[in-house]
């Protein structure tokens, strides 16, 4: 009877940590969307200084845009430069922002946040790092 007990109560937490999981990934969506929205009509007007909104720093951007998609999402260097102008990211004050990028993405990767994949063609991109748990739950 107790096996069944810590059965139904791991089941229980891994549905949770599920749903957790998902709520995240949307949440995280939702944030890059808004970035995305709030930027393309700050291009059109010019907001007050108490309507701005503070953008992340280049590592918190690109960390967002791995974890609001799905893990196994392949992105590339310059997916993720597209994926930041796209968000209205300021690049100003980068004089080359292509290799910002790859530094920050190793950055990440010695972290153990994001995995390096390489094509066929010898392409290298990134996913985002899952835990042993999330892997399990993506295998169920």
């Amino acid at each position: 009877m107790v096996k069944t007990d810590y059965k139904r109560a791991r089941a229980a937490a891994a549905k949770e940590l599920e749903n957790l999981l998902v709520t995240k990934q949307q949440t995280e969506q939702r944030i890059v969307q808004l970035r995305n929205t709030i930027a393309a009509l700050d291009a059109l007007s010019e907001p007050t200084k108490a309507q701005r909104v503070e953008m992340p720093g280049l590592t918190d951007a690109i960390r967002s845009l791995f974890v609001s998609r799905p893990a196994e999402a392949i992105l590339t260097a310059r997916d993720v430069r597209h994926a930041l102008h796209e968000m209205g990211f300021d690049r100003s004050k980068y004089s080359n922002f292509l290799a910002s990028i790859h530094v920050v993405l190793r950055r990440l990767r010695t972290n153990g946040e994001i995995r390096k994949h390489v094509t066929e063609k010898g392409i290298t991109g990134f996913s985002r790092e899952v835990s042993t748990l999330e892997r399990e739950l993506m295998e169920e």
